[in-house]
């Protein structure tokens, strides 16, 4: 497994996972509220949290990126995670993943953390096309996706629920980053997290 990943923005860390984190993952994904749009909902006990983790981990060793550790840069704090994972664990579709604890919703970590991960995505791993799955009722899910230059492709069935499907391209990426254009907008202005 790569545990060298150690990706920084301006105000986070992004890095694997390790098991130690389980409780703290837990107290994240176990909320109902973070969970809310999530086909899945809330992970129920510490062993599904568990189980999470330990896919994710299986993911990074064999694929060489996952759902990561979204960190506070200063005080070391999980806020969350974030990364890019195959859709369905399978794939061929990779997308972008991203989940914030409450306290830390309405401060743009999750456009942060997806602008990281998504740059990381093209320019390391050398990726094509990164989807986002989102439900079409989460608007502040697809402002993040939207934010991050993905565009609405339309609404189809996946995990078992109909989803907003957004995707970006690596030349759209890079037509972002060119100059005259802003790649992230707004960043501090998301009125609610997406879960």
């Amino acid at each position: 497994m790569d545990t060298t990943l150690d990706l920084e923005t301006e105000r986070l860390r992004i890095r694997p996972f390790t098991m130690k984190d389980v409780e703290e993952l837990h107290e994240i994904i176990g909320d109902p509220a973070v969970m809310r749009f999530i086909p899945a909902g809330p992970s129920p006990n510490i062993d599904v949290t568990k189980e999470v983790l330990e896919n994710v981990l299986r993911h990074q060793e064999a694929h060489g990126y996952s759902i990561w550790a979204v960190t506070d840069k200063f005080t070391g704090k999980m806020l969350g995670d974030c990364g890019l994972f195959l859709l369905d664990g399978v794939g061929p579709e990779i997308e972008i993943n991203y989940h914030l604890a409450v306290e830390h919703w309405g401060h743009g970590y999750a456009t942060e953390a997806a602008a990281e991960c998504i740059r990381y995505g093209f320019e390391d791993l050398g990726l094509e096309r990164i989807i986002g799955l989102t439900d079409p009722q989460h608007v502040a899910s697809q402002r993040v996706l939207e934010k991050n230059g993905m565009r609405l492709e339309g609404i189809k069935k996946s995990y078992n629920k109909k989803l907003a499907v957004y995707s970006i391209s690596r030349s759209h990426f890079d037509e972002l980053r060119g100059p005259g254009h802003e790649y992230i907008k707004e960043l501090s202005e998301i009125d609610s997290f997406p879960g």
